[in-house]
């Protein structure tokens, strides 16, 4: 999988896209959210896509999820639901570290 992982920057015109992905992810994800939590972070999240170093992943030609990095802090790592368990976070993970110096990550679960 990791030969087929492929990434590109995020700009302006993948947020609304990238917001969707966030909230299938995290309908998927965070049940320690309720819903107010859910729809409040909702209208955080796009002013902090303008604050890191968005990355789309790609398997293939498929959005598989997106991650930001702010310095060497990975700030945000969302998959589609189907490709949770795959593999895909980890490899994220990885080519983070060794590619873009990440060196600290904050993590819900």
């Amino acid at each position: 999988m990791s030969d087929t992982l492929r990434q590109r920057s995020g700009t302006p015109d993948d947020y609304d896209s990238l917001l969707a992905l966030w909230e299938r992810s995290v309908v998927a994800t965070h049940d320690f959210l309720g819903e107010a939590d859910r729809l409040f972070y909702k209208e955080q999240i796009p002013q902090y896509f303008g604050q890191v170093s968005l990355i789309l992943w790609y398997d293939q030609e498929r959005l598989i999820g997106f991650s930001g990095t702010h310095g060497q802090d990975l700030e945000m790592l969302f998959l589609e639901p189907a490709a949770i368990g795959h593999g895909y976070g980890s490899a994220i993970l990885q080519w983070l570290v060794n590619h873009a110096d990440t060196q600290r990550i904050d993590v819900n679960r």
